[in-house]
């Protein structure tokens, strides 16, 4: 990661949902785009209620970036209710 080290992960911009990570260090920076393992659903400061599909390399800084209230293996149809909406980044 770039930046400051001390810095709390920010959930980015909302993007769709292709069974990939979509971490980026940067908003300007290309996404992970390594397969997704987990989905966590939880709240993030400025956006509210969000859905992150991470791979274990970034799950650690997702953890960061938002209050957590379900997680579990991801799966593109693991979550009816969230399923259509977009993905934060």
């Amino acid at each position: 990661m770039t930046g400051d080290p001390w810095s709390i992960p920010m959930v980015g911009l909302p993007s769709e949902d292709d069974g990939s990570c979509k971490f980026a260090p940067t908003p300007s920076d290309p996404t992970c785009s390594k397969p997704a393992v987990i989905h966590i659903l939880g709240r993030a400061k400025g956006w509210g209620n969000v859905s992150l599909a991470t791979c274990v390399e970034h799950a650690g800084i997702a953890f960061l970036a938002v209050d957590i209230s379900r997680m579990h293996s991801y799966s593109p149809n693991c979550c009816p209710g969230v399923r259509d909406e977009k993905q934060a980044g």
